[in-house]
């Protein structure tokens, strides 16, 4: 994750996977680029795609709690 902050790049999908796997190369942390992109997919995944079912379950959860879904 602090290589992600590092990076100053918008989390867009593709250039923040780029450059944290770039990264990760250049500092000399994982040699193999199989490796690089295997270590930042996963921390992709936890630190994004984690998050994100939870809010939308939090959303409809909310949403739904307030009446404001429609009821048929």
């Amino acid at each position: 994750m602090l290589v992600g902050a590092a990076s100053m790049l918008p989390g867009g999908l593709g250039a923040a996977e780029w450059s944290l796997s770039t990264l990760l190369q250049s500092l000399g942390k994982l040699q193999e680029p199989l490796l690089a992109n295997q270590a930042t997919l996963l921390t992709r995944l936890v630190t994004l795609w984690f998050g994100f079912p939870l809010g939308v379950w939090a959303v409809w959860w909310a949403t739904k709690k307030r009446g404001l879904h429609d009821s048929g």
